[in-house]
């Protein structure tokens, strides 16, 4: 609990009762991560057999109300009144979810292969879209951001980050993907790095 109120956060916030909607507050360990890792705020993504959370990824991408994207904005308003630092992390809704409680909240974003974020998601909660501090980590012909580009959804917001995959585009939209793609993109940098020295 005390963890918690230095974010300006409650327990209740990080779930909405009778919902899908979950957020998780990660402190990383010194020993294992050194001095410099922040804690992460990282909001669930969509489990396929959610209808609610099908509702809300829906509901959000044509400008209607989400009690999803309404938290998440709430959160990052919290979060906005501290000087603590902080990230936040989502993958699919939960990087819609992120991308909305950063754009409240002015933390730095990580998302992966996130849902889009609706312009006027975050201006219907009293806030205004800034991606500035979003990182929006894709998988190239990731299901998710090629429908994306293709319909009139909203793409992710942020600074967008291509990463390689392989298989299937439903199949380049798991974490795992994405998780592969950054030590992919990591070994040919150190490759590249050597190469110099």
């Amino acid at each position: 609990m005390e963890f918690l109120d230095q974010y300006r956060l409650d327990p209740l916030d990080l779930k909405i009762e009778g919902s899908n909607f979950r957020a998780q507050l990660y402190e990383p360990d010194p020993r294992v991560f050194g001095n410099d890792m922040k804690p992460t705020l990282a909001f669930k993504g969509t489990e396929m057999t959610s209808l609610a959370d099908w509702s809300n990824n829906v509901s959000q991408s044509v400008d209607m109300k989400s009690p999803y994207y309404e938290r998440a904005v709430d959160i990052g308003w919290k979060m906005r009144r501290t000087q603590a630092p902080i990230d936040i992390a989502g993958h699919s809704l939960g990087g819609g979810l992120c991308s909305a409680a950063s754009v409240a909240s002015g933390k730095d974003c990580w998302s992966f292969n996130a849902a889009g974020l609706h312009p006027k998601t975050v201006q219907h909660y009293g806030g205004q879209v800034t991606p500035s501090n979003i990182n929006a980590y894709r998988v190239k012909g990731d299901i998710l951001t090629v429908a994306q580009t293709w319909t009139p959804l909203p793409g992710a917001a942020g600074t967008a980050y291509p990463l390689p995959g392989s298989g299937s585009p439903v199949s380049r939209h798991f974490i795992w993907q994405a998780i592969d793609g950054i030590e992919q993109q990591k070994a040919e940098d150190i490759s590249v790095l050597e190469t110099l020295s």
